[in-house]
């Protein structure tokens, strides 16, 4: 069995990070492998809350990085620096690449380890989807978002792969992100990249629809402890459960 690891990576100097709290705990509740963050500014209180509970931290800001951006696309940035640059090290290593902010872990996650790489989907098309439609048509234009936008959209917060699949497809997501910066550049980008690459360029993936709960778009029942719940934040009174379940303010 290949090693495992849980990749993430967070950017911003909080003195109070609840969303990492939960997705740290739950995580250990149901997994006690590698964790790793790859660290941009970050206070010394969650290094050091990080370090308790078991997680590797990397500061990241010595990879040199060509665009300043966000966020959301710095994570996809600077994990293929990470990734590229630990290749001997992490090439017969299994990795879960994932939001750290706002993931509630109930199950494993390597228990949805597939052949293909897996990510999940939400629950409505993308033409149903305003915000995901806009992301499509600024990042690729109006041809290749009607091409696609029957398909379900496909969350960016939780891609598990092989190390080699990992590596692949943030090569990909960078080569597109470059060419959409020689443009514009938009600060959101990730999720718009990776459903082009799935329904336009058809990379191979498997498409969970029930283990992981997208809450932005879900409308269904949540069944507790059978699943990972992401974005829980989108629903207040989940959102005071969860903490409540943790001991936190």
């Amino acid at each position: 069995m290949n090693d495992q690891i849980v990749l993430h990576y967070y950017e911003g100097n909080t003195e109070t990070f609840p969303g990492i709290e939960v997705t740290i705990r739950s995580l250990r509740e149901v997994y006690n492998g590698s964790i790793i963050v790859l660290c941009n500014n970050v206070s010394e209180k969650l290094i050091a809350f990080l370090e308790k509970h078991n997680v590797t931290t990397i500061n990241c800001t010595s990879y040199e990085v060509k665009y300043k951006t966000s966020p959301f696309n710095n994570k996809i940035i600077y994990a293929y620096l990470f990734l590229r640059a630990e290749k001997e090290k992490l090439k017969s290593t299994d990795i879960l690449f994932c939001d750290i902010g706002d993931m509630y872990f109930q199950i494993n996650p390597f228990n949805l380890l597939n052949k293909n790489i897996y990510v999940s989907l939400e629950t409505n098309q993308i033409k149903e989807c305003p915000v995901n439609r806009e992301w499509l048509n600024i990042c690729y234009g109006n041809d290749i978002t009607k091409v696609i936008e029957t398909n379900i959209v496909i969350n960016s917060g939780f891609i598990l792969a092989s190390y080699e699949q990992l590596l692949k497809l943030f090569q990909n997501m960078t080569n597109d992100m470059s060419q959409i910066f020689s443009k514009i550049n938009y600060p959101i980008t990730d999720q718009a990249i990776l459903n082009k690459l799935v329904y336009y360029d058809n990379i191979e993936c498997c498409l969970g629809e029930k283990d992981i709960i997208n809450i932005s778009q879900y409308k269904g029942p949540l069944k507790f402890g059978k699943n990972i719940i992401h974005q829980y934040k989108v629903n207040k009174a989940l959102t005071q459960s969860i903490y409540q379940h943790y001991g936190i303010e």
